[in-house]
């Protein structure tokens, strides 16, 4: 969330990216961050949004 704060969306996303989750609400996490982090003038694509809906509805 710092780095998109400073307005460095992409390299958040990398971040995110890397990242190698071990429980299965990382992998929730992530892919809510990863929404978050994309910049307002490009819209989330609907595989993004359902993925990120489908992982966070099983918690």
């Amino acid at each position: 969330m710092a780095l998109v704060e400073q307005g460095l969306d992409q390299q958040a996303r990398d971040l995110i990216d890397t990242a190698q989750p071990t429980e299965p609400w990382e992998t929730a996490v992530a892919n809510l961050l990863r929404a978050h982090c994309r910049p307002v003038a490009v819209p989330l694509p609907r595989a993004d949004l359902n993925q990120a809906q489908h992982a966070t509805a099983s918690f």
